[in-house]
């Protein structure tokens, strides 16, 4: 969420450009939206058990055909030089 509301605040300067009205709402965005998302994450009390869940993950699943598909090996496509 913070990537997306930085996005979001650098889209406004960036892309629109250096108004004072642009500026202004960026900054009200980027304080007062930022507070309302963080209170919003904290009264939730799953999301710490979501975030040590999401932990466990690989960071690499390799694509299979079929779920009962076995795993291909991945050789590299240029041989190194031994």
């Amino acid at each position: 969420m913070v990537i997306l509301e930085g996005l979001t605040a650098g889209g406004l300067l960036f892309g629109v450009g250096f108004h004072i009205a642009i500026i202004a709402l960026a900054v009200f965005y980027v304080t007062v939206v930022h507070a309302v998302m963080v209170r919003l994450a904290a009264q939730d009390p799953q999301i710490s058990q979501l975030y040590i869940r999401s932990l466990t993950g690989r960071d690499y699943y390799p694509a299979h055909s079929a779920l009962n598909a076995p795993i291909v090996v991945v050789r590299p496509s240029i041989q190194s030089l031994r």
